[in-house]
């Protein structure tokens, strides 16, 4: 016999929990089992709550924001209840958050090592292209981004801005994360980087590139480089940053266009005349 597709036995505890059940029912918390994890001051009347509230609403197991929330607080006991009772270990948030980055962006080593064993996508993106290694080696965490680089963490995997682990984790000072990342194949300088963060207007990241070596007049598939992107969407303090490395002034992308013609078409006056100082044609 079972109940919302959970056995007769979980569902049978809830009888001796109608008072843990008025604290859950009336928390103003953002969900049944948001507030189930918040109210669980110890493991055992965390679980009483749990159940009970599988009883009244279902599939509690199965709300995403449950297992990222208990991941992200570190409650290490509501976290493998739920993974035992069914929860999706991949779900996402509306922000594209997984229970893993939640757990590895605050240090739960014990949390991140059990999302591994039950499947976490150890890769996987949130909508701003940010991973769970990205979070470890921001906040310092050197235990959660080893166990992550070995279970074949992407170590140059980017964000959308451009950013990857490395990136990170040297723009913080994380020094004995940074050599882990470069032992693990991590690459100092990584010019599709530069050229992202050259169009999002990324000084830093730009700057952190070119520091490390990364080549100014790279091109990408369609021959556009850092330079004509920085040009083209007016990120004038990274132009001039490109310039002072050696930026090819006139070089072209594949269609003929160069940076003074991108800042020209977009009305980037000051832009414009700074290109044309260097050597413009």
């Amino acid at each position: 016999m079972s109940f919302y597709g959970y056995s007769a036995k979980a569902v049978a505890q809830v009888g001796g929990c109608i008072l843990a059940g008025i604290v859950v029912l009336i928390s103003h918390s953002s969900s049944a089992a948001e507030a189930a994890i918040i109210a669980g001051k110890t493991a055992a009347a965390g679980f009483l709550v749990i159940y009970l509230v599988i009883y009244l609403v279902g599939g509690v197991f199965e709300n995403k924001n449950s297992l990222i929330t208990a991941s992200g607080k570190g409650r290490k006991e509501i976290v493998l209840t739920l993974l035992d009772n069914g929860a999706d270990v991949n779900a996402k948030d509306k922000d594209g958050e997984t229970a893993l980055m939640a757990a590895s962006l605050k240090g739960h080593k014990e949390i991140v090592q059990a999302l591994l064993k039950n499947g976490a996508e150890v890769n996987a993106k949130m909508t701003d292209g940010g991973t769970a290694l990205m979070a470890a080696s921001w906040y310092g965490r050197k235990e959660v981004v080893q166990l992550l680089i070995d279970k074949d963490a992407d170590v140059n995997a980017r964000a959308n801005d451009g950013q990857t682990a490395l990136i990170v984790a040297t723009k913080k000072g994380q020094k004995e994360i940074k050599e882990m990342l470069i032992r693990a194949g991590g690459k100092i300088y990584d010019e599709t980087a530069l050229i992202t963060a050259s169009q999002n207007g990324h000084i830093e990241i730009v700057q952190t590139q070119l520091d490390n070596g990364a080549n100014v007049n790279a091109k990408d598939k369609n021959g556009t480089n850092a330079l004509i992107l920085a040009s083209q969407y007016g990120h004038r303090e990274i132009v001039q940053a490109l310039l002072d490395k050696g930026a090819s002034v006139n070089a072209k992308r594949n269609d003929g266009v160069t940076a003074l013609m991108a800042a020209s078409a977009m009305g980037h006056k000051e832009i414009k005349e700074l290109l044309i100082r260097a050597g413009a044609k």
